[in-house]
Order: C-alpha cells, then structure tokens, then sequence
C-alpha cells in the first residue's frame, strides 16, 4: 500500500497470509480490492470505489483523487459531502459512507496507477534478485550508479558493510574512475572523491599503464593536467599510503613546493619508503581530512563512540525522517556540520545549520524565538 505506515503494510501481510481476515466495510467493495487482500494500493481503485459507491463519473472520481493527493481543504469538504450524499442514494449509511471515505483519503495521495506500480515491482523483484545471489557486482553497480551523490554514496558503502562486504579505500595505484571488484572486496573509484573529474582520472590511469608510481614524487612527475585541489584530495584520501602513511607530513611537502615553486632541497629524503612511516598527524586531523576528500567519515565515524547514548536517547535516525507523521515531535542528533546566519524579511535572524548523525544529514532552520 502507498501510505508505508507499519499498520498499513503488517495488515496487508497478515491478510495475504490469512485471506480469512480480510474485512470489507460494504460488500461492493469485494470486487474492486479482492486482488490486494482488501486493501487499497492503486489510483484506479480509488477511482473504481468513488464510481461505485458514490455514483461519481469516472472523470469526476479522478478529480477526487487529486483533490485527496494534494489535499485541498475546500474541495476535500465539497467532496466528501457529495460522496457521502451519492452513497447514501445508493442505500448505503452516512456512518458507513464516511468511514470509507477517510479511509480513501491516505491512499489517494500516495498510490501509484497499476501500470506503475506493476513496473516498480517487477523491477524491485529484479534487483531484489541480483542483491541477494550476486551481492558484490549488485552494490558495485550501485555505488558506480551514484558516483556523484555524496549522501547516497555513503548510505550504499554501509550498506555494503552490513552485508559484509569489504569497501578498500582508494589507492593510487590500484584505483580507477570507478568503483571496481578486488579478490577482497570492492574498490574504491577516484572518480568518487571531491575534485577529480574523469579526465583527471583517466590522465592518472592512462600514465599508471605505463608502470605503477613508485612514490609521491614519481606521481607528480609524471602525472599531468592536475591541480592543486586534486592533488590535495588525492592525498587528503589517503591514496599514497604505500608511499607515506602520514598525511599532514606528505601536505606539508605538497604544499612547500607549491609556495616555493620547483623541488625543494630534501624533498627526495621527506617521503617515506613504503611501510616505514611514522603517522604524526592527529587522528583528528587524519578524520578531518577524510570528510574533505570523501564528503563524509569513510574509515571511522566520529560519532561511533556515541552508539549507546543515541540508543538511549532515543534519537530518531535522520535517514527514517520520511517516515515521521507530519506534526510528530522528534528528537534527532549529530555533528554540526556548517551554520549559515541569515537575516528575513522583518529584520530578524534565524540560522541553518547542516546536522549529520550515522547515516545522514539535514538542514535544520533555527529561528530567532
């Protein structure tokens, strides 16, 4: 059924487990929802029950309907008065007349027409499939779909990880555009991080074929066409690991020989061999860096150490707000990731600020009172 509530979808499942429960509020009503175990689920049932019971024409049955989906207060009265005054010329009780229409109401405004709907579900029954016997390829495929939307990358790699499968953190070397399938798990693709454009990336790819990087160093020499934001994001994702494991270190050296222009003296001693680096950089810092690079925490959450209180708190999930009942109070937590400061109409202040918990973020208006 359109309207997700959970008393919506668990009756709908006990019925078609259990036909013997289904319950009709008038027998006229048999025909129409028989085929969704008395439940309303398409446009043209609304349509077909607005005919039936009230006498409406097609035509206006369907105007119903969109009054009902857009909730337009004036004619949802002037409808519902002459639904009920059809039914009752139709022999059936006001009380009955107006309780099918209230319960007409949710479903109008959020069913889709059948032909629609046969499409979703056959294309839900589809990647349903895929997900469940080829996982790997199913959420590359995914992720690759969503190279370029930040929130639903992030909401998709834990996906991956609740299913088990190993997301490997981008790597100069190893990476391409894309993400891509490893013997260990799933790739991350370059083309995913801030600032790297796919002509960047191909650049890097296409120069890597000719032999892998064999330091930082080596990269920017033969690596062309990229700026320095690329070049920061590269190293701010960690991908020269193999080269120096400490990030704040090899953006120290970037960044020296971007101000001074040319190789410094001592530029060939400041980059690690692979494998004996020492990390300097704050964990912080190293987070910090990551959330520029990736447009969220890849490796660790800084609110991972604050699973419990969330659990004890309450607090609602910002990805589960779509299902909140208009008017529902709630509570909900997080980083704050920005704060704007803007001024109405009348002179006041109010304030947006972007809160990010586990899984998602949103914008919350703050005003002045």
């Amino acid at each position: 059924p359109g309207p997700m509530a959970n008393v919506n979808l668990q009756q709908m499942i006990a019925n078609k487990q259990n036909p013997a429960r289904i319950e009709y509020m008038h027998p006229w009503l048999e025909p129409i929802l028989r085929e969704t175990y008395g439940m309303i689920v398409y446009q043209e049932q609304v349509i077909q029950i607005a005919s039936r019971i009230a006498g409406f024409s097609l035509a206006e049955a369907d105007l119903l309907r969109r009054a009902m989906g857009k909730k337009i207060a004036d004619l949802m009265v002037d409808n519902e008065e002459k639904f009920i005054a059809g039914a009752v010329k139709n022999g059936i009780k006001s009380s009955i007349a107006e309780d099918i229409f209230k319960k007409l109401v949710p479903f109008a405004g959020y069913g889709f027409n059948k032909s629609h709907a046969a499409a979703y579900a056959a294309l839900a029954n589809q990647t349903a499939y895929l997900k469940c016997h080829h996982p790997l390829e199913f959420m590359i495929a995914s992720l690759n779909s969503e190279l370029n939307n930040t929130n639903r990358l992030w909401i998709l790699i834990l996906e991956s990880r609740r299913m088990g499968l190993e997301v490997l953190p981008p790597d100069i070397n190893l990476s391409d555009f894309e993400f891509k399938k490893e013997v260990s798990g799933i790739r991350y693709g370059l083309g995913a991080l801030k600032n790297l454009g796919r002509p960047i990336v191909q650049s890097i790819v296409s120069e890597r074929e000719r032999g892998p990087f064999r330091s930082f160093f080596d990269f920017q020499s033969r690596a062309k066409g990229l700026n320095k934001k690329s070049i920061e994001s590269l190293i701010k994702a960690d991908t020269f690991k193999t080269f120096e494991p400490d990030i704040g270190k090899l953006l120290s050296i970037f960044q020296s020989k971007d101000v001074h222009g040319g190789t410094q003296a001592g530029l060939f001693d400041s980059v690690a061999e692979p494998g004996n680096g020492i990390e300097q950089t704050p964990q912080q810092d190293r987070t910090n860096f990551e959330k520029e690079a990736f447009g969220f925490y890849f490796t660790e959450h800084p609110l991972n150490r604050y699973v419990e209180e969330f659990n004890a708190l309450g607090l609602k999930p910002i990805s589960q707000l779509s299902t909140v009942e208009n008017g529902e109070i709630i509570t909900i937590g997080g980083i704050l990731n920005t704060k704007k400061i803007k001024r109405d109409k009348n002179g006041r202040n109010y304030a947006i600020v972007n809160l990010a918990d586990l899984e998602s973020a949103i914008a919350v208006f703050i005003f002045s009172d």
